[in-house]
């Protein structure tokens, strides 16, 4: 697999452009379950379920339409693997975009302009938030996020149809324009293809982008960062 140049910019397009799209990503933690492992949990105390596994599964051996990625470090580590399973399964030569574009872009001063470009196109829109209760009153103030579905901390599979179900309420309140982000874990990939719909909605998986400006970095650049006193993340 070969991850295509991805820029915060091609989203800002898209989002100016009004098309919807949705874009999906798929880190180590994901291709671990998919892989089959069913015990222990990623750093963020998500478990490798079996059903998560299998949700995974289900939706890459569906070839969905929309935009897949993945990062570096997980070709790294299982490269091979991911190459004869996207053999398999037919989508080795589908474009793979990276799934590190949004923290590259809020960790490195030289694309700041690019995601402040982003977050004022998210203001023009209705956006529903899907994430953690503590989500709420920041994106209500950076992005002015207008529905918000509450997940669990951890181990969201095991609720994926009651958050489909009021992801679709929320987005149906905001109509067609709605940018739907979510933020749920390893699940989040299978909770946007339920969502999914052709031409409907824009939904992005943004992973834990959104914890620096909650107070609660958790990826390691997000925590080394924050310890800097004179660092402040792009608004």
């Amino acid at each position: 697999m070969i991850i295509a140049p991805t820029k915060i910019d091609m989203f800002v397009e898209l989002l100016r452009k009004g098309k919807p799209f949705a874009f999906s990503r798929y880190g180590d933690g994901e291709w671990i379950s998919i892989f089959g492992v069913t015990a222990g949990a990623n750093r963020d105390g998500n478990r490798y379920l079996p059903e998560l596994g299998a949700a995974l599964r289900s939706v890459l051996e569906s070839r969905p339409p929309y935009m897949l990625s993945t990062h570096q470090l997980a070709l790294q580590l299982f490269g091979r693997a991911i190459d004869d399973y996207l053999r398999r399964i037919g989508l080795l030569d589908r474009p793979w975009y990276d799934s590190d574009v949004f923290h590259h872009t809020i960790s490195h001063p030289e694309c700041f302009d690019g995601w402040r470009a982003f977050l004022a196109e998210l203001r023009k829109r209705p956006v529903v938030v899907v994430g953690p209760p503590y989500m709420k009153g920041p994106l209500s103030e950076l992005i002015g996020a207008r529905e918000f579905v509450f997940t669990p901390d951890r181990d969201s599979i095991l609720v994926v149809d009651r958050l489909a179900q009021e992801t679709r309420e929320a987005a149906r309140k905001c109509g067609d324009a709605a940018v739907i982000c979510i933020s749920c874990g390893m699940a989040a990939e299978v909770l946007l293809d339920a969502v999914y719909e052709p031409d409907r909605y824009t939904i992005i998986d943004c992973g834990s982008v959104w914890d620096p400006y909650c107070g609660c970095p958790r990826a390691r650049y997000a925590r080394r960062l924050s310890k800097d006193p004179s660092w402040q993340w792009p608004r």
